[in-house]
């Protein structure tokens, strides 16, 4: 059990740097073992969402690992975040990717829209993870499958400090304005493990949205896993 109390952080990093920071930290590892794990958990390629898209990295790392995949929509609240994504899927030519603004509480497509809805890294920046999930439920296709991974919150300030010190060692002699990069950057994830839930804390989100718990594991020194087939 966490000793750490939560520290929410805003749902919404709706400025052109804080989406140029994030974009331009290395997610790419995380992505691609993301990207695999989903692939793996479902064998449609059909409609897919991906609920807190940000800028889009997941859905990209997607198309590169299967040409199948028919079609991809990107949600998020942050036009910041949308509008790299929009611009990385031109360049790309990724014509099966689209990017809409929506609030992931409160998504509007219709019921069994979709054959996958899936986030990672979402939950944590949501005020009301309950209606979350009940939303994700909802626009799930009978059959399909929700996956969803995000960080939980460290047991404690030592814990926490080591998994920064393992994703951000410090910085050599750099260009001072790498430096700040890299200091915004590891502020953003102190900022996220803060602002995460437990394991327990989202077993009983679940509960309250009417959503199963499927396989809620711990996947990861610091992800949960959630994988869920729609009965």
């Amino acid at each position: 059990m966490s000793t750490l109390l939560r520290v929410p952080e805003p749902e919404i990093m709706d400025t052109a740097v804080d989406a140029e920071d994030y974009d331009a930290m290395d997610h790419s590892q995380i992505n691609d073992r993301f990207a695999r794990d989903l692939l793996s958990a479902t064998a449609s390629r059909g409609s897919m969402l991906d609920v807190g898209t940000g800028t889009g990295l997941i859905p990209f790392a997607l198309l590169a690992a299967d040409p199948a995949i028919e079609q991809i929509v990107g949600a998020d609240l942050s036009e910041e975040m949308l509008k790299l994504a929009r611009r990385t899927a031109a360049a790309r030519g990724y014509q099966r990717a689209s990017f809409d603004r929506v609030d992931g509480k409160a998504l509007p497509y219709g019921t069994e829209t979709f054959d996958v809805v899936f986030s990672n890294s979402l939950v944590h920046h949501v005020s009301d993870p309950r209606a979350m999930f009940a939303e994700k439920w909802r626009v799930l296709k009978r059959g399909g499958t929700l996956f969803v991974r995000d960080l939980f919150r460290p047991e404690n300030k030592e814990q926490l400090l080591r998994e920064l010190a393992l994703s951000f060692p410090e910085p050599g002699p750099t260009d001072p304005n790498l430096g700040a990069r890299w200091e915004r950057q590891r502020a953003l994830l102190e900022a996220s493990f803060y602002a995460s839930y437990t394991l327990g804390e989202i077993a009983a989100f679940l509960r309250e949205a009417g959503v199963p718990q499927g396989s809620l594991l711990v996947t990861s020194p610091r992800h949960w896993t959630l994988h869920i087939k729609k009965g």
